[in-house]
């Protein structure tokens, strides 16, 4: 039996996979137009501010991400980074969230822009404002800037970009590619006036970029010096420099200290008793501290904590509903006999691929969860009896009600 429901699993979440691609392509979420001005300011730093007008289409999101490397290889020892500092979001129309949050993950930093509890659709634009140190490359006759305005990180199409540079002194020479990375194609046009260069592009397809390259006269700013971090590797790590040295003492010490707590006070807790008691709690709460040597196993427990439904539970540890946690509702709710779950033989033998029958049992609903009442009104919605093919694209379109309401229910409970 859990052979056939792991199997259904795999089915539903495969069927209704196909059916939902098509759907979020025809909800048409876009990059409309994307404006990046970059101000190469007097003392060498960057500051960027980015005009995004993003189309969410019907899809439910929480907010965009902006992808930024800051990381790159420099030489055996050392790797180029630029840091960003002072990120700034605003946003319209009225309402739009715009909470942020900046990370590193790797070689990007990434800014989170949104608020998880609040979906949005349709068209919001973003204004984005940073500055970034160490952007400047020097050379003997000229300093330069080379930057992706537009990075390759979007996964949705730009049908209109354009990008804005100012100096602090004329601009001597400009270059634009356009592209997947490493592309060296030219954007649709670029142009110099002076202290200010401007580049368009009349499109882009996903993860495709728009890099500049704008050369000044040296001296206008500082000698640009580029930022470096040494490579974290074995040699380095070990390295017995007197400051490694004294820093690693001072570790093993506190290491030292932390233990012999922990031996003596830090020990976990558990209630006195049985594997049972020691797990659930005994009748008097009487406790003792957890050996270090013959623990014992706790009684396994086979359903969820506190009945916390699978969908919840994978709700709450991603912190998103999605397909899967869905499909885990559906195996819940056959599991504890609302649904009964059938293989339908091949009428010749030659289907390469299973389908099932969804029956409703009828069984009371009146301690269902709301979500798991919404799920069988949607899976029969023609009747009791329905057939897993069936459900390929009529189900796909009542998926985005279900994940609000599962997580709505998943963050209530």
């Amino acid at each position: 039996m859990r052979r056939v429901l792991l199997l259904i699993a795999v089915v539903f979440f495969v069927a209704v996979s196909l059916a939902v691609t098509p759907a979020a392509a025809q909800s048409g979420e876009r990059i409309l137009d994307y404006r990046v001005t970059l101000a190469i300011e007097d003392d060498g730093d960057l500051a960027v501010t980015e005009i995004i007008a993003y189309d969410f289409g019907s899809n439910e999101r929480r907010g965009i991400f902006r992808e930024i490397p800051t990381r790159f290889p420099y030489d055996d020892e050392h790797e180029r980074v630029y840091p960003i500092e002072d990120v700034t979001v605003t946003a319209t129309p009225e309402g739009t969230p715009t909470d942020v949050q900046v990370t590193t993950e790797g070689n990007v930093t990434r800014i989170r822009i949104g608020d998880p509890d609040i979906f949005i659709t349709g068209q919001h634009t973003y204004t984005i404002s940073y500055t970034v140190r160490g952007a400047l490359n020097g050379f003997d006759d000229h300093d330069e800037l080379f930057w992706n305005a537009i990075g390759t990180e979007w996964p949705v199409p730009i049908e209109q970009a354009q990008t804005t540079v100012t100096a602090p002194a004329a601009i001597t020479d400009v270059l634009c590619f356009t592209g997947p990375q490493g592309s060296t194609l030219p954007c649709t046009s670029s142009n110099v006036d002076g202290t200010t260069a401007r580049f368009t592009e009349d499109g882009l397809n996903p993860f495709e970029a728009l890099t500049v390259v704008v050369a000044i006269p040296t001296g206008v700013v500082p000698t640009p010096v580029p930022i470096l971090e040494e490579k974290l590797t074995f040699s380095t790590a070990f390295d017995p420099a007197p400051g490694k040295i004294a820093a690693g003492v001072g570790v093993l010490a506190l290491g030292v200290a932390g233990l012999v707590w922990l031996l003596r006070k830090g020990r976990d807790r558990r209630f006195v008793g049985s594997a049972t008691d020691q797990a659930f709690g005994n009748v008097t709460g009487e406790e003792e501290a957890v050996p270090l040597r013959g623990r014992v196993r706790g009684p396994v427990e086979f359903e969820p904590p506190e009945g916390i439904r699978p969908g919840q539970l994978g709700t709450l540890i991603d912190e998103e509903a999605n397909l899967l946690d869905i499909t885990a509702t559906i195996v819940d709710l056959a599991v504890r006999g609302f649904i009964l779950i059938q293989e339908v033989p091949s009428e010749d033998g030659k289907r390469h691929k299973p389908d099932y029958r969804l029956t409703d049992l009828g069984k009371s609903r009146a301690d269902l969860r709301p979500y798991e009442s919404q799920l069988l009104d949607g899976l029969f919605e023609t009747g009791s009896v329905v057939e897993l093919s069936e459900l390929k694209y009529k189900f796909a379109a009542k998926l985005s009600g279900l994940k609000t309401a599962l997580y709505d229910d998943a963050i209530e409970k």
